[in-house]
């Protein structure tokens, strides 16, 4: 186990290509990414946190198609295959399925038989959450890349957008956790990619939001900025800034970034060790 974690997400709109091949669009990947992973895995870990499984199961087998999970299920083998040309061949897959959150005071039965059941719950979320944390770690001490998506194949709960989930936004943060409260990393930090950056539009054109201290800046102040939804997926910029800013507030992750893909990985790791923050992504940090 190194010193740093870094934990990378890529939604779905950053994995397929619209304006460029295929091959191009990897080999992009590649140098943009997969190149400054490999010269740093001596120094930090890193975990990917990605969607894309149902648009390349689209892409690669039939626009036409319009079972979700059948196209999660084809694409997933692309994801992987991709992030295998990207970073090399030592790829794990972990897929994570939602334990949905059960009221179980409401039920209409005896307290005995209520407390059997609550028990039971967090007995199965707790081993979910260790048995994911398991497999990630492991992993890691045999120097794969730890890929992570939602089971879009079977769960329902994740495609159709149900109780709190909207994406693998959210599942970057339950891995950011995970890693926090089972792990001993000195500093987790989060990347997300998104197919444009927290920008503040003036009069004068629009800016990025260079940095956002969560104890000085509340969320309800940069949700004012959010324009919607990402082109693609489910989680737009709101729900990106929420999550970055409750995990920075919490002291889950130390630092975290919010960045377009024309930001280089390179440019984005070195700026956790500068004080001056970048203008072209958004960090999020306490000092």
């Amino acid at each position: 186990m190194k010193d740093s974690l870094c934990i990378l997400k890529f939604g779905s709109e950053t994995i397929c290509p619209e304006n460029t091949s295929w091959s191009q669009h990897v080999e992009n990947f590649r140098k943009q990414i997969g190149n400054v992973i490999s010269s740093k895995k001596e120094d930090m870990d890193f975990v990917v946190v990605s969607s894309g499984a149902a648009k390349l199961g689209r892409m690669f087998h039939g626009e036409n198609m319009s079972n979700d999970a059948l196209m999660a299920s084809l694409g997933q083998p692309e994801l992987i295959n991709f992030w295998k040309e990207v970073v090399g061949p030592k790829v794990g897959q972990i897929l994570i399925n939602y334990v949905p959150s059960i009221d179980i005071n409401s039920m209409e039965t005896s307290q005995r038989i209520r407390k059997i059941l609550s028990s039971l719950y967090d007995n199965i979320k707790t081993q979910q959450d260790k048995n994911i944390y398991d497999t990630i770690v492991a992993n890691l001490g045999v120097g794969s890349i730890p890929v992570c998506n939602y089971n879009d194949s079977t769960d329902r709960i994740e495609i159709e957008g149900i109780d709190r989930l909207e994406d693998n936004d959210y599942n970057s943060g339950y891995v950011a956790e995970l890693m926090r409260h089972y792990g001993n990393w000195e500093n987790i930090y989060l990347v997300t990619y998104s197919n444009s950056p927290l920008c503040e539009i003036t009069q004068d054109g629009q800016f990025v939001i260079p940095y956002v201290n969560p104890d000085k800046t509340p969320q309800e102040e940069i949700a004012k900025l959010c324009n919607g939804k990402s082109s693609s997926g489910r989680g737009g910029m709101k729900t990106k800034t929420g999550i970055h800013h409750w995990l920075v507030s919490n002291d889950i992750v130390d630092k975290s970034v919010i960045a377009d893909t024309s930001s280089d990985l390179a440019t984005v790791l070195g700026s956790f060790d500068r004080s001056v923050p970048s203008d072209k992504f958004t960090t999020f940090s306490k000092n």
